[in-house]
């Protein structure tokens, strides 16, 4: 199953997962998930063309919450992008429930 991601979150996944990273956010054993997280994260971007957004699977957007909750902890941010961090978290969190129960429905 997959979530329908706005093209301007997408690019905040991207940006953040990169900023996470140059912190050091992540630990050694989590930077392959990462980077095909990334990896996807960037191909939805590439494949938007004249789309408003793009879908991303389940599992990423999961994933990509779980890391922003465990890197908040491990890696502090400036005060002025807590904001735009916890907008995109409750986005995706809202976007996941969504499509839960969809799934749900079916």
């Amino acid at each position: 199953m997959s979530v329908s991601v706005q093209a301007a979150d997408l690019t905040r996944i991207r940006d953040l997962i990169a900023l996470y990273l140059k912190k050091g956010a992540f630990e050694a054993d989590e930077l392959v998930d990462v980077g095909t997280v990334h990896k996807n994260v960037s191909q939805a971007i590439k494949d938007l063309d004249d789309e408003t957004s793009s879908d991303l699977s389940k599992k990423d957007v999961t994933f990509i919450l779980n890391a922003m909750a465990v890197c908040a902890q491990r890696s502090p941010i400036e005060l002025q992008n807590y904001k735009p961090i916890y907008i995109l978290f409750e986005q995706l969190s809202e976007l996941l429930k969504a499509s839960d129960e969809e799934e749900t429905k079916e």
